[in-house]
């Protein structure tokens, strides 16, 4: 059996190797590094140097915690199923309707899509998809049906 993904926004074990020695063979530059799951899915090798071993350590943690902490603001996160996406959409679309800037018939032919398509081939967290594919639920991809306030024309 495989060894189960890097959750998303974590990283793996942390290695550290001398990169500089001076004239006497001394240790005077350490690198550490490791593999962080970014938010988009992607595994990537992160790292970061030091006067020594403790030192590169603390300073790639840093960089590892300041990563991890981007993206993560909004309605959403990991752990939220898609049906929980889809709510959230709704009612985007729906309060434009109610300004009067959507047609209330294209709320209904989206929400039966949504019902009769989309939600019975999702409905696990989040954290299953990469962000870039849940993102494009949100973001514009030059259609009103997925981003209702879009200021670009298709």
């Amino acid at each position: 059996m495989s060894r189960p993904p890097l959750p998303i926004g974590t990283w793996g074990s942390i290695s550290t190797k001398v990169i500089k020695t001076d004239k006497n063979g001394k240790p005077v530059k350490h690198q550490s590094q490791t593999k962080f799951r970014d938010h988009d899915g992607h595994v990537r090798q992160v790292s970061a140097v030091g006067t020594s071993k403790t030192g590169a350590e603390n300073a790639l943690k840093k960089k590892l915690q300041d990563r991890a902490r981007t993206n993560q603001s909004g309605e959403l996160t990991a752990m939220h199923k898609v049906n929980h996406l889809l709510e959230v959409w709704e009612k985007r679309f729906g309060s434009l309707v109610a300004d009067g800037t959507r047609s209330p018939t294209s709320l209904d032919t989206y929400r039966r899509a949504l019902k009769n398509h989309v939600r019975p081939a999702f409905g696990a967290a989040l954290s299953r998809y990469p962000r870039r594919r849940a993102d494009s639920s949100q973001r514009c991809q030059r259609s009103p049906a997925i981003e209702p306030d879009c200021s670009c024309q298709a």
